[in-house]
């Protein structure tokens, strides 16, 4: 089951498709060439990967917290970069 969190971060060039892209998800319909950003259910800490990744059976009977959606690898790095550095700073 995935669950959009509140805030949900979306990269500037999915900005106006996040509506659309988070129906489809959740439909099953998961555009394979993006990254998804979740909070782990064992650190709750942020952590990504391939939005293909989600169609394992493994997380047919998980809860995934999506916190982000992005198009590219450098975007989902800088993403947990300042994830890292706020719970630094915090």
């Amino acid at each position: 089951m995935l669950v959009f969190e509140p805030g949900l971060y979306v990269s500037s060039d999915l900005r106006d498709q996040k509506r659309q892209l988070c129906e489809n998800i959740m439909r099953g319909s998961v555009p394979k060439d993006l990254f998804i950003i979740y909070k782990s259910e064992y650190s709750g800490k942020p952590e990504f990967m391939r939005s293909k990744d989600l169609l394992q059976k493994y997380f047919e009977d998980r809860t995934v917290r999506v916190v982000g959606i992005t198009k590219d690898y450098q975007t989902a790095l800088e993403y947990l970069a300042c994830e890292a550095y706020n719970r630094l700073e915090g």
